[in-house]
């Protein structure tokens, strides 16, 4: 019995698998955009954001200017880059239509 219930939940797994490949296939822009989110969460931009408005110090505070620090050193560009991507696509996504 455990052996069909494995099987259905990889069968359903599969299924799942199907739905998202479909619907990414279909909305590039949609991947694009979790692309972006994925940076955005895995950046110090939350963590600034907390620091600075937690802290009596606001955006003075020595961890929110650690956390700014870090995010203009290593994630800015990347995320910037991610931003003009796609940007650009649905600019020209509007005109070619």
């Amino acid at each position: 019995m455990t052996q069909d219930r494995d099987g259905d939940q990889i069968e359903a797994l599969n299924e799942l698998r199907i739905i998202l490949t479909d619907l990414f296939d279909k909305d590039k822009e949609l991947l694009e955009f979790m692309k972006l989110l994925k940076l955005l969460k895995e950046s110090k931009v939350e963590r600034y954001s907390w620091f600075a408005e937690h802290s009596t110090y606001g955006k003075n505070c020595t961890y929110a200017k650690r956390a700014r620090d870090i995010f203009k050193k290593f994630e800015e560009e990347k995320i910037r880059k991610k931003i003009v991507e796609i940007y650009d696509k649905f600019i020209e996504v509007e005109v070619n239509e």
